[in-house]
């Protein structure tokens, strides 16, 4: 079943990259808006991406972390395995934000300076809004998906196996020690695979990137 799921999930980002790939000749791509079928579409994957991200992650969570896996981790994933760091957690969270709140900012200003319509500043807002969210909901939907789908556990559970030295070293601090038990009894700790910050960064991104070269 995962397997049907993951060729599912590959055959979607493949078409996406295609499409993407098609439209990259087009120096001022135009973006147009269609309510009926845009607002429809954010507000059901935005409430499959909410619900799952706030409601149901006890259920699609792995009962229990089996140290035996760690034979089927791949070399490449291995080196990550202590690279655990609650200031990067933070980073990461930071830059998340930043990748919803600066491009939208950007497009504003690029809107406000080169726009040949200036006088419906409302229109350009709801459209970018709507377009940046719409993105942003089809990602974290399908991302959260792949979540259930693979249950694949965080490679901080594999510290303690795989970078004694490391383990060690939180051990030996109360502060860290708390944070990584926490993370490792916590339902995100067998959620890892994709990666729902890198995704909905990328979405975002790629969004306003496209907004930014849109008639």
């Amino acid at each position: 079943m995962r397997t049907v799921v993951a060729l599912v999930f590959l055959g979607i980002a493949t078409s996406t990259l295609c499409a993407g790939v098609a439209r990259a000749s087009q120096v001022e791509p135009s973006v147009n808006v269609r309510e009926e079928i845009d607002i429809p579409l954010t507000l059901g994957f935005g409430a499959l991406w909410l619900v799952s991200n706030l409601g149901m992650k006890e259920q699609f969570s792995a009962p229990s972390f089996d140290a035996s896996r760690y034979e089927h981790i791949g070399s490449m994933d291995r080196s990550a395995i202590g690279n655990w760091s609650p200031a990067a957690d933070s980073a990461s969270d930071v830059i998340l934000i930043a990748s919803f709140v600066t491009p939208f900012l950007l497009n504003g200003m690029d809107h406000a300076v080169f726009g040949k319509d200036r006088s419906r500043l409302g229109r350009w807002i709801w459209s970018d809004l709507l377009i940046v969210l719409e993105t942003v909901a089809i990602a974290g939907a399908f991302t959260n998906m792949a979540k259930w789908a693979y249950n694949r556990h965080r490679p901080y559970n594999y510290i303690a196996i795989h970078d004694t030295a490391r383990y060690d070293e939180i051990q030996g601090d109360e502060e860290l020690r708390a944070l990584l038990q926490e993370e490792m009894e916590s339902n995100d700790a067998a959620l890892s695979f994709w990666s729902g910050h890198t995704t909905l960064t990328f979405a975002a991104l790629c969004a306003s990137a496209t907004l930014l070269t849109s008639k």
